[in-house]
């Protein structure tokens, strides 16, 4: 028996890649790249991480249908991704600014608030991170 898949990919005319649709999960090769460019650093309200450090990461997270496309992602440190399992949303407006909100709605706006949450080298970052995957 002959199994096979059609994948929608959509290309702008430069050849980018602008539309995974759902297939992926992950942000992969071009869309990857231009999630990436979006910002120089964390994109979570006050965090200062390089680009270099982030995950591409879904603003309208997978589980909740969310495309991955690079309108839909943006760069997050490791530190701030998993907080977006604690219910914190980020998200960019129309006007390309981005916002970050706790779980109960309120908007951050307040950097000093986050900083236990920044590291200085990406070892310290890296070692934070595992502490609060750990529990």
């Amino acid at each position: 028996m002959v199994r096979g898949c059609i994948r929608r990919v959509v290309y702008d005319t430069q050849g980018v890649v602008t539309d995974l649709g759902r297939r992926s999960r992950l942000f992969t090769g071009a869309a990857r790249e231009a999630v990436m460019l979006l910002a120089t650093e964390c994109v979570w309200a006050g965090c200062d991480r390089p680009v270099s450090w982030c995950d591409a990461d879904h603003s309208l997270s997978w589980g909740a249908h969310g495309a991955t496309v690079p309108r839909n992602g943006g760069p997050l440190c490791r530190a701030h991704n998993l907080q977006k399992e604690h219910d914190f949303r980020v998200h960019r407006d129309t006007n390309g600014q981005w916002h970050t909100h706790c779980p109960d709605g309120t908007e951050i706006t307040c950097p000093p608030c986050l900083l236990p949450l920044v590291r200085d080298t990406q070892a310290e970052q890296e070692a934070f991170v595992l502490a609060l995957a750990e529990g």
